[in-house]
């Protein structure tokens, strides 16, 4: 599923055709970025803490290793769009997103080239809740092969537009 992006024209594009690690950082950050059913990892804690926050119902067993928390109003108004799960596929519990988020750039993986002149740019990548629950940005999940993964990069795809350097898709 290729998740189409809001056209980030941000100043970081400004400046020539160069294009390095800090300008895809600063473009992942300039503005907010729509997400569509992206997944974010949740720690323990912060399970626990939507729970005392009202964010979710306590998680249900659904069978060993599996478990859902149902959504609430508030939840939703925050973004998050489908119950918080557990699989034992998974280290953590994760969520949904959807909606428009600030992102962080927690990490840079690197930069690659790729065709029509275009750049990839590869970053372990949070996104921004407004909550106590959440004073870090929630993880997101990268895809590979079409499977969502804890420890995958997030992938961007950047294109030189007469306005410099914009972001114009967050790729699975």
């Amino acid at each position: 599923m290729v998740v189409a992006a809001v056209l980030s024209l941000a100043c970081a594009g400004c400046g020539g055709k160069d294009f390095n690690e800090e300008k895809a950082k600063n473009i992942v950050e300039g503005h907010p970025m729509r997400l569509e059913g992206e997944q974010a990892s949740l720690s323990p804690a912060q399970v626990d803490c939507g729970v005392r926050s009202e964010l979710w119902e306590a998680p249900v067993e659904m069978s060993p290793g599996h478990s859902s928390a149902h959504l609430t109003q508030q939840a939703r108004d925050l973004k998050f769009s489908d119950d918080v799960l557990t699989d034992p596929s998974f280290k953590r519990s994760y969520v949904q997103l959807k909606g428009d988020f600030a992102l962080q750039v927690l990490s840079i993986v690197g930069i690659k080239s790729a065709p029509d002149d275009m750049k990839i740019g590869e970053f372990t990548v949070g996104a921004k809740i407004d909550h106590a629950c959440f004073p870090n940005p929630l993880p997101l999940m990268g895809v590979r092969k079409g499977v969502f993964k804890e420890d995958e990069p997030v992938r961007f795809r950047y294109r030189f537009t007469d306005a410099g350097w914009a972001m114009d898709q967050l790729l699975h």
